[in-house]
C-alpha cells in the first residue's frame, strides 16, 4: 500500500508520505529489558490535545486534510507523546556536555507485548505482562499481550535521521542489523529533524532542548524492597516540555513489566503508589532509573505513532526515610 504525498502543518510546514514494506531485522527489544523500547512513556494510552497529565499536548492537534485518494489524515501533535499501544517508533536526543546523543528505532508495528495498563493514576501507569501466557510459540513468533503467538515486529533498517544545527547537517543511518539510530550531534543549538525510511519523509523545524527543571526532589516511602510510594517534585515551568520516568521490573526478573510516569513540566510533580511499585521490587529491590525532561512531538501515521523527545536526562536516586 502507498499513500499520495500531501502537506500537513504543525506551526510549520511538513510533508509526509506513508511507509511501504519493510526489510528490517528482528525487533531488538523483544528481550523486554529496555524500558524505553519495550515499555514507553504515555501512562494513559491517549494522545489527544488538551494539556492534561495524560501524555497529551498542551494545544490542539493539527490534522492534515484527507488526500484525494481517500487516505486517512495525518495528525501532528506538538508537546504530545504516543499512546504505548500505538507507538511504532521513538527518537530521543539527550544533551550533555555540549553533545546531543541520539538514539531511536522505527518499527513496522507497535510492540505486541504492550497492552492496557493494569493500574493508573493522573501521572503514572503500571503495565504487567505474563511471559508464559502463550506456552511455546513456533519459529520466531512472540507471545502477545493477548496471549497469542504473533510475528515479531521488524525494525526499519533503511531509516535515516538528518539533524541540522547551526546550519550544519549530520545524517545518522540506522544499523543494518538492529535498525537502531545512534550518534552524536550539537548539544546546544536548536535542532531541525528530518526522518526518512521507505516512502516516509518527515521534517520537523527547529526544536530546542528542554532544560532541567529547578528544585527536583525524588522521595519514597517504605524502602527499595517494599516501596509504598515514590514522589518526584520540581518547580513548575510552563514551556510545553514534559517530565518522564520509566521504572522497569528488577533486572533479575526481566520481562516487559514496568511503571511509566509522564507529565507536563507545569504539573510540578508525579506520584507512583505501592501497587505500581511492589511488583517491580523483586529479587534485589526497586530499580529507579532517574527522570528526563524533553520537548516532544507525536507523529501519527497509518502504521502507528512515532514519538520524538529532545532534552536532557536527570539522573538521580530515590531518597528513602
Amino acid at each position: 500500500m502507498s499513500w499520495s504525498r500531501r502537506s500537513v502543518s504543525w506551526v510549520f510546514s511538513l510533508s509526509l508520505v506513508a511507509c511501504s514494506g519493510d526489510d528490517g531485522a528482528a525487533d531488538p527489544s523483544t528481550t523486554g529489558t529496555d524500558p524505553d523500547t519495550s515499555a514507553g512513556t504515555d501512562p494513559s494510552a491517549t494522545s489527544s490535545g488538551g494539556g492534561s497529565t495524560d501524555g497529551s499536548s498542551s494545544g490542539e492537534p493539527t490534522t492534515a486534510g484527507e488526500s484525494s485518494t481517500g487516505d486517512a489524515p495525518i495528525t501532528i501533535e506538538p508537546g504530545a507523546v504516543c499512546a504505548l499501544g500505538e507507538r511504532i517508533g521513538l527518537v530521543e536526543i539527550w544533551s550533555g556536555g555540549g553533545v546531543g546523543s541520539v538514539s531511536g528505532t522505527i518499527y513496522d508495528k507497535a510492540d505486541p507485548w504492550i497492552g492496557p495498563a493494569e493500574l493508573e493514576n493522573a501521572s503514572c501507569a503500571f503495565h504487567r505482562f505474563s511471559t508464559t501466557s502463550c506456552g511455546t510459540c513456533e519459529g520466531d513468533e512472540v507471545c502477545s499481550f493477548d496471549g497469542e503467538c504473533v510475528a515479531p515486529r521488524l525494525a526499519h533498517t533503511d531509516a535515516v535521521l538528518d539533524v541540522t544545527a547551526a546550519g550544519e547537517t549530520v545524517s545518522i543511518t540506522a544499523d543494518p542489523i538492529t535498525g537502531m539510530l545512534y550518534g552524536d550531534v550539537d548539544g546546544d543549538a536548536d535542532l531541525v529533524l528530518r526522518l526518512r525510511y521507505g516512502d516516509v519523509d518527515v521534517e520537523l523545524p527547529a526544536v530546542a532542548y528542554a532544560p532541567a527543571p529547578e528544585g527536583l526532589v525524588v522521595v519514597g516511602e517504605g524502602d527499595a524492597m517494599a516501596p509504598e510510594s515514590v514522589d518526584a517534585s520540581w518547580t513548575p515551568r510552563d514551556d510545553g516540555s514534559r517530565v518522564r520516568t520509566v521504572i522497569p521490573i528488577n533486572h533479575h526478573a526481566a520481562g516487559p513489566t514496568f511503571t511509566a510516569c509522564d507529565v507536563p513540566t507545569n504539573a510540578g510533580n508525579l506520584h507512583a503508589d505501592a501497587g505500581m511499585l511492589v511488583p517491580l521490587a523483586t529479587i534485589t529491590g526497586l530499580e529507579f532509573q532517574g527522570l528526563d525532561v524533553s520537548h516532544t512531538a507525536a507523529v501519527h501515521l497509518d502504521a502507528g505513532c512515532i514519538e520524538f523527545r529532545i532534552g536532557g536526562q536527570l539522573p538521580g536516586s530515590v531518597t528513602w526515610p
